[in-house]
């Protein structure tokens, strides 16, 4: 499964593989191209907003500016009214470009501290959760497949993390754990903590 997502000079490219989610973010020149193992991929969601500030903080100067002006003409001040004006418009200005450059984002949890960055509404917030669903539930599938099983041989502490760390990263409940724990291994004593 492939989604895509354009903005202004901007392109990013997610497609969901058999061991992970192949990320190609393109800016500008710039191309970058990573891949995040399902093993990486947390279940931790946040959203950011981020937007080119100093165009709010000129809108604001702009309105100061604007204001003031008036209140000095309203006070017999040899201004002309002209300036006002053309404060007004560079604040409504400034404003109209704080919000096209406004972004927000939806960010995945990756364990190395690091992030999957979404843009949040684009091409639309319903197909962005489709595919981040579709990616967790391929994630737990490929975690289950590859790593919720019991060896009889190995040490019983590292099968206990290895399904601790499965529950933390909500791919088993307890209670399946349970069910897999009462499984005949005659060489793995489950001591629960």
């Amino acid at each position: 499964m492939k989604f895509e997502q354009k903005a202004f000079r901007e392109k990013r490219s997610f497609s969901i593989e058999e061991h992970g989610i192949n990320c190609e973010i393109v800016k500008a020149r710039h191309h970058k191209e990573h891949f995040v193992p399902y093993e990486h991929l947390l279940k931790e969601r946040r959203r950011r907003v981020q937007a080119i500030g100093w165009f709010f903080y000129s809108a604001g100067l702009c309105a100061a500016v604007a204001v003031s002006s008036v209140i000095l003409k309203l006070t017999g001040h040899p201004l002309h009214l002209g300036f006002a004006l053309i404060c007004a418009l560079l604040a409504l200005l400034s404003l109209l470009a704080y919000q096209l450059t406004r972004k927000q984002y939806v960010l995945i949890g990756v364990a190395n501290g690091r992030e999957l960055v979404f843009l949040k509404d684009n091409p639309s917030p319903v197909e962005l959760q489709d595919f981040i669903r579709e990616a967790f539930s391929r994630r737990d599938s490929y975690l289950r497949d590859h790593y919720f099983y019991l060896d009889p041989g190995a040490d019983p502490e590292r099968e206990l993390r290895r399904m601790r760390w499965l529950i933390e990263q909500r791919v088993v409940t307890e209670t399946e754990l349970s069910v897999k724990k009462r499984e005949p291994s005659p060489a793995v004593e489950w001591r629960v903590n």
